[in-house]
């Protein structure tokens, strides 16, 4: 699976924390009971820990900006990290 695919609408997307279960409690991004994400999150979750190639391509896409760092900004939005998924197709 595909971030892109994990991270579909709003409401899955998340800042703070690396995962959430349904009751909004943070939990493991390979907990089972995971189901919203942010970007380190849905990354760790859908390509496992030997994510390197996918860290190196969001990182030259931020140009220096930490991936943690971007996704909690406060002027971040969903629509934000659905662009960035879709033009690296991750």
């Amino acid at each position: 699976m595909k971030i892109k695919e994990l991270l579909n609408s709003s409401d899955k997307w998340i800042q703070k924390d690396y995962a959430r279960n349904a009751q909004d409690k943070p939990v493991s991004f390979f907990d089972e009971s995971a189901c919203k994400f942010c970007l380190v999150g849905a990354m760790y979750h859908c390509y496992g820990l030997n994510s390197r190639s996918i860290i190196d391509r969001i990182d030259s896409y931020l140009g220096g900006v930490s991936i943690p760092e971007w996704n909690d900004s406060r002027v971040r939005k969903f629509e934000d990290v659905q662009e960035l998924v879709n033009k690296l197709d991750i």
